[in-house]
């Protein structure tokens, strides 16, 4: 396992106790999250930032298991218990099962907070960032400068990236037939296909010889996608996820942002100030938590993509209030 340490101390100036004396955060990311070019490093810098900001401890776990992963949770309910007010925080769903099945103690100064939670979790505060409308927003977009696309799951089963899936299926398929539009996948296991690039690399040129447009939805393996679009531009355009690609390939017309910064800002903030966080949310594309980014070169290079979004956001809000009360 992985394991490093950052501290951060207060810019107050003043006598009180350094902050990171006071307060510990543990982070825990997948077997294979750090390095993903995306999601995880987005997270990596959004903690990094808020350490800075608020003057926090924080360890960071990168365990090469599973079973490791769950380990090192263990081993923080069993530290000693003291003044400190500890978090930790699961940086991926991978462990939700386990942590229903083993509910959490209401420890003074023990708090856990855990990402893409499906639904609540008994006394762990917990959030899911709901992907549908912008992935809706996206499908609209890509319909309009492309006849043909196709996604690229990790998997076909974790519930953020069908939940994408299905966004961008709705907004590419809006306005047109459904055999325009296929999906592929990298592994039937779930949990997995998030690290596996050259995989990716070699079904985006299967993709490339009948669609236009390629959804990534690979986490980590989205790097072979972007690989591919960049060595044989222009024959399949893209978009980036997680955080601005443009700078990746030409092919990538826009952007998924996830606002991890944002998200980490506020709970952490939350935290120190002694709120205990035991509620479920999920943010969509009408919070500033999901952004979407066109890049500036197709702003220019397709004629009337500007005039095309004007209204797009409201729609894609709407389909997504509809996909979570259907």
């Amino acid at each position: 396992m992985i394991v490093f340490l950052c501290t951060a101390c207060s810019n107050d100036g003043g006598t009180e106790k350094d902050p990171s004396d006071q307060f510990h955060v543990d982070i825990l990311f997948s077997t294979s999250g750090l390095g993903d070019s995306g999601y995880n490093d987005a997270i990596l810098y959004g903690i990094q930032q808020a350490s800075m900001k608020h003057g926090f401890k924080v360890n960071f776990h990168q365990p090469k298991t599973m079973e490791a992963g769950w380990e090192c949770y263990r081993a923080w309910l069993n530290e000693p218990d003291d003044a400190v007010k500890k978090l930790f925080i699961f940086a991926s769903n991978d462990y939700e099962k386990q942590l229903r099945a083993n509910h959490p103690s209401t420890k003074e100064n023990r708090d856990i907070l855990f990402f893409e939670s499906d639904s609540p979790i008994e006394n762990v505060g917990s959030f899911r960032l709901n992907m549908y409308g912008a992935s809706y927003y996206i499908g609209k977009l890509a319909k309009s400068i492309v006849p043909t696309a196709a996604t690229l799951m990790a998997n076909p089963y974790d519930t953020p990236i069908t939940e994408s899936e299905e966004g961008f299926r709705a907004g590419f398929c809006s306005e047109s037939e459904p055999d325009n539009y296929d999906v592929f996948c990298l592994t039937d296991d779930k949990h997995k296909g998030y690290n596996m690039p050259d995989s990716a690399y070699r079904i985006t040129y299967k993709i490339a010889q009948t669609h236009s447009f390629v959804w990534p939805l690979a986490g980590g393996s989205n790097i072979g996608v972007f690989q591919y679009t960049r060595e044989y531009l222009p024959t399949l355009f893209t978009a980036g996820m997680d955080v601005d690609m443009s700078g990746l390939s030409f092919g990538i017309v826009c952007s998924l942002l996830k606002r991890m910064d944002l998200v980490l800002d506020d709970y952490l903030s939350r935290w120190m100030k002694g709120e205990r966080i035991t509620d479920h949310m999920v943010y969509g594309l009408d919070t500033d938590y999901i952004q979407i980014k066109i890049s500036d070169i197709y702003l220019e290079y397709f004629e009337g993509l500007s005039e095309l979004t004007t209204g797009l956001k409201e729609e894609a809000i709407e389909k997504e209030k509809q996909y979570e009360n259907k």
